[in-house]
């Protein structure tokens, strides 16, 4: 009975390294940095990347662009700036911060010529995500 539970848990060990591998193969998040932020905790990490996939953000941001609500598309990029870091989608969260700083900086001709190009990348990382998850 013992080996037969090590087998069940050596098979969800393996799910998860071979899960967190595809995930990294992607290029959009670095597993490696995600983990950090959860001190290694492994189903804390999974969580968050759950809960990052629920909360879709590209309607939001493109209501608020749509509207020129460049205050509410301040708070919106901002809260995804840090959730994205916190996965390790390090280059997400970088553009994210450019956006943000745009929008506090009142450059809003910088935020509707980059908008698109973000909106793409996160659909990019969100497909990513649902697939390598």
């Amino acid at each position: 009975v013992v080996e037969s539970d090590c087998e069940v848990g050596c098979d969800v060990e393996y799910m998860r390294e071979r899960d967190f591998l595809k995930l990294s193969a992607t290029g959009f998040v670095d597993v490696t940095v995600g983990l950090n932020f959860c001190h290694n905790d492994e189903d804390l990490y999974r969580d968050l990347l759950s809960d990052f996939r629920k909360l879709n953000r590209a309607e939001s941001l493109d209501m608020a662009m749509d509207n020129e609500d460049f205050e509410l598309y301040r708070i919106e990029i901002r809260s995804l700036k840090s959730a994205a870091l916190t996965i390790g989608a390090v280059d997400m969260a970088s553009r994210a911060k450019s956006m943000e700083f745009a929008c506090k900086d009142g450059r809003y001709d910088y935020v509707q010529m980059h908008h698109e190009d973000f909106i793409r990348e996160y659909n990019h990382l969100m497909s990513a995500l649902n697939e390598s998850l």
